[in-house]
């Protein structure tokens, strides 16, 4: 099962580098005169924790639900849970949203300074969120060279006029990994709404039963991804899990007015368009306006209701090896898929679980030049999540996957066959399915082995995201690493 909300990383994917900082690895560099300040022990709110707090400084905040508007503006922090966001959760009852707004700008909208990639944002539930004339829901990020990263956050239960769980406007570049969005509703984007942004990268999230229900003279459009307004740079939506998100268009994702986005290997399956009569309403990925560019290739774009799969209206769209298939008005409406692109069932565990079978067409050993097609590489017998500190249950042979402060990674066998057996092999492969890096282990010399990116000669893979496959004897385990250089 995909893990949604339990890590911290930091990632490099192919030409676009993300910077956000392993959260022990960055503690750990803090110099001495970085502070770290815990709510509700040491402050009695979070806002005058933030406010008490230098660049390079911790709001580290206890387990409970916290009922306050937070501000940060121009100033680099980790605000951080102890726990996760099961146990922590700020609530926008009573108040006006956003609950949190990041910005570089003053209250006249006068650049300050930077918010960069140490700024992390991590471990919380957003919600409650519940004005439908709000730009923003539950987080607001904006102002130029605001950089955020936020990290395993859950935004649930929102409603905006735009992004009921997060906004990012107004040339903002924040780096969004690994959240839920899920049961948020706008009248546009229902999950994320980036508007006039600057080149955010929205990667390895889960976006589920988000709504954008439009109004009597503005139809919803992108149930859980909205990108509209001209951008300075390009929009990096990858390897995220879309599904049943609803809109007018777009139920998956809609992108506007002059857009430039990549969607690259996700899965976007069981969405759904809210209309009744145009035929040529689009249930999955919408991409509208002459000024409007988008490449959309490696999804798998599957099973979206009452609407096609790609809809193309007047834009410049390049495709290429997407599993577009059964989606109920059509798999394409204004454009023609490419000899790459393929419609055929993608094998998924079941309805609700969208790894993939051994025989899936879209896993790299199936798809020929393709690579992996789809946010989710891992089969369906041996799923481990990125930096997962679990592997599956225990039985013949079981792996967990730990991430290193160094950026590496660190797998652990354990179960019956390996006791038994005590020598595994192990090969590494990019997105790609190409080997990077094979060795083994032995039991004699433990139970774990650390990779950092070693290739079999001098030189060292590139930052990303990397898969493991572990046989001993007949029986093989598979994981997911992301790797960071560091």
């Amino acid at each position: 099962m995909r893990t949604a909300v339990n890590l911290m990383y930091a990632v490099s994917l192919g030409s676009v580098a993300l910077t956000c900082l392993l959260v022990g690895a960055l503690l750990t560099a803090r110099t001495s005169l970085a502070a770290t300040r815990v709510v509700p022990t040491n402050f009695g709110s979070i806002q005058v924790a933030i406010n008490s707090s230098a660049d390079g400084d911790t709001v580290l905040v206890q387990p409970g639900v916290y009922t306050e508007k937070l501000k940060i503006v121009a100033k680099n922090l980790v605000l951080r849970s102890a726990d996760g966001p099961q146990t922590t959760t700020l609530s926008c009852s009573g108040l006006d949203p956003p609950l949190l707004l990041i910005t570089t700008w003053d209250s006249t909208t006068n650049f300050l300074a930077p918010i960069d990639t140490t700024t992390l944002i991590s471990g919380f539930t957003f919600t409650g969120a519940a004005n439908g004339l709000a730009e923003a829901g539950a987080v607001l990020c904006e102002g130029e060279q605001c950089s955020p990263c936020v990290l395993n956050n859950i935004f649930a239960n929102n409603m905006a006029w735009r992004g009921a769980g997060m906004t990012v406007q107004y040339f903002a570049t924040p780096n969004i990994l690994n959240n839920l969005f899920q049961d948020n509703e706008a009248e546009q984007g229902g999950g994320l709404a980036i508007l006039y942004a600057a080149g955010p990268r929205v990667i390895d999230n889960t976006f589920r039963r988000n709504v954008a229900y439009g109004n009597s003279t503005e139809l919803g459009q992108g149930g859980a991804i909205l990108i509209d307004g001209y951008a300075d740079a390009l929009t990096l939506i990858q390897s995220n899990v879309i599904n049943d998100n609803e809109a007018d268009y777009g139920g998956a994702i809609a992108v506007l007015a002059g857009s430039d986005a990549t969607i690259y290997g996700n899965t976007i399956v069981h969405n759904r368009s809210n209309r009744v009569s145009e035929p040529w309403r689009c249930a999955g990925v919408r991409v509208q306006g002459s000024t409007t560019t988008a490449t959309i290739r490696n999804n798998i774009i599957s099973m979206n209701d009452n609407g096609c799969g790609i809809e193309v209206k007047n834009a410049t769209v390049t495709l290429g090896c997407n599993d577009v298939w059964h989606n109920q008005l059509g798999d394409y409406q204004g454009i023609a898929p490419l000899p790459s692109d393929f419609s055929t069932d993608p094998e998924f565990c079941s309805s609700s679980q969208f790894a993939l079978q051994q025989v899936s067409p879209c896993l790299p050993e199936n798809s020929g030049a393709c690579g992996l097609v789809g946010a989710e590489a891992v089969p369906c017998s041996a799923q481990v999540g990125i930096g997962d500190e679990r592997g599956p249950e225990r039985g013949p042979l079981s792996l967990t996957i730990r991430r290193l402060s160094n950026g590496g990674a660190e797998l652990i066998l354990a179960g019956e066959v390996w006791e038994s057996e005590g020598q595994a092999s192990l090969r590494f492969l990019d997105v790609s399915g190409k080997v990077a890096y094979m060795a083994s282990m032995t039991r004699e010399a433990g139970n774990s082995f650390a990779w950092s990116g070693e290739t079999q000669g001098a030189g060292r893979v590139a930052s990303g995201i990397y898969f493991v496959k572990c046989a001993v004897g007949s029986h093989v385990v598979q994981g997911k690493i992301l790797l960071l250089k560091r």
